[in-house]
């Protein structure tokens, strides 16, 4: 498994440059037989630029594409197309969504998840160059905004896997939009086509079932 998984990271490093998810997917197979890499959407502040030594990115938020690993137990690593410092991975993931109120506008406890990617150990699976897929492994020490180099690579027993509320939503807001997405490109509406074709009856496809509830004025289907 070990050969099988180096090998795709050697492959996705050298053929043409994948969006981030997908060259991250190699790497993910590390963490855990479970673990697969999902894109982020990143939240466009106006905050100031983070400074923090050379080696650290000083471009806009515009530039930079998030993913994450996640498995069964939640999410347990970041990626990066550059290396960032945490306060500014955490803006581009959560935006505002770092900040929630009660019903007279006071400021609510903060989640498990924010609260352990703010404080605690957090690993970030960074993109080495713009041309390449090869990616390096960082981590945020406890309490540390910059993340240095890995010196031991990232496995189950050594990431926190977090999930809460705003892990799932962030979960199933990256499920959507890949979605909303594909079901735009002309191959896979002609696969759809294809697919309402394998039942043997047109009541049994289920995108027909939900068509006839609609046709019918439900509002909810269970």
């Amino acid at each position: 498994f070990c050969l099988i998984t180096h090998t795709m990271e050697q492959h996705a490093a050298t053929t043409v440059r994948l969006p981030l998810r997908l060259a991250a997917e190699p790497y993910a197979k590390r963490l855990s037989d479970t673990s697969v890499a999902l894109g982020l959407h990143c939240h466009r502040s106006k905050s100031a630029t983070h400074n923090a030594g050379a080696e650290y990115s000083n471009s806009s938020a515009e530039d930079v594409e998030l993913a994450m690993l996640v498995d069964d137990d939640g999410i347990r690593a970041f990626c990066s197309s550059q290396l960032i410092v945490r306060s500014k991975l955490l803006s581009l993931i959560l935006g505002d969504g770092s900040i929630t109120r009660n019903e007279n506008g006071g400021i609510e406890q903060e989640c498990e998840s924010i609260r352990a990617w703010k404080k605690y150990p957090l690993w970030l699976l960074v993109r080495t160059s713009t041309g390449s897929n090869a990616m390096q492994w960082y981590c945020y020490k406890q309490g540390e905004e910059t993340a240095a180099p890995a010196t031991v690579l990232p496995d189950a027993t050594t990431t926190l896997a977090v999930h809460d509320v705003v892990c799932a939503h962030l979960i199933t807001n990256s499920i959507r939009m890949y979605y909303a997405q594909q079901i735009l490109e002309p191959s896979v509406r002609g696969f759809l086509s294809v697919l309402e074709k394998q039942f043997a009856r047109a009541d049994l496809y289920l995108f027909e079932l939900l068509q006839n509830a609609v046709d019918d004025g439900a509002s909810v289907v269970r």
